[in-house]
């Protein structure tokens, strides 16, 4: 997108994936087996991480899905194509793949039907409220950085448990 969208949208792009992949590195340190099959990994996850990535604007929550418009409409504005725009909107709520996919997996259970359980979950306990006031928390220093991811890590894990549990 170099020369056509403006060095402050894309340095955004490029943050949103940034966060992702460190995000997603976490958590497949804390929750895979060691030393990691890359490639198994990779084969493991890719196919939920696509499927949910198409479905994720389905699932979330009417207030999510205007918020996901809103980027959009902000990225495309900033001139990056519509599709871009769509794919990096989704990526906040991506991080679910690794869980939903890792329940599928467990229980046998189709990845859409796991995504809907996860969502709807979502929605009724109000854990997106919940991980509002976790982001909420300071972060002046390192200690409490580290607090709030794990914080935030600790609240993708039950969220994890108890979608596992009603999908059972």
């Amino acid at each position: 997108l170099d020369g056509t969208v403006g060095t402050a949208t894309q340095i955004g792009l490029l943050l949103e994936a940034r966060r992702l992949a460190e995000r997603a590195s976490r958590w497949l340190l804390r929750n895979r087996a060691q030393p990691m099959d890359i490639a198994a990994t990779i084969d493991f996850f890719r196919p939920g991480a696509q499927e949910l990535a198409r479905l994720i604007p389905d699932l979330v929550t009417h207030d999510r899905r205007q918020a996901l418009e809103r980027t959009v409409a902000g990225y495309v504005d900033g001139g990056v194509p519509e599709e871009v725009a769509r794919a990096v909107s989704t990526l906040p709520d991506l991080i679910a793949a690794l869980d939903i996919a890792t329940v599928a997996r467990s229980t046998g259970r189709p990845v859409r039907g796991v995504a809907e359980v996860y969502f709807a979950l979502d929605e009724y306990l109000k854990l997106d409220w919940l991980r509002g006031r976790i982001l909420d928390l300071p972060r002046d220093d390192r200690w409490q950085a580290l607090a709030r991811a794990a914080l935030r890590e600790d609240l993708h894990a039950v969220h994890s448990a108890i979608t596992a549990t009603v999908v059972q």
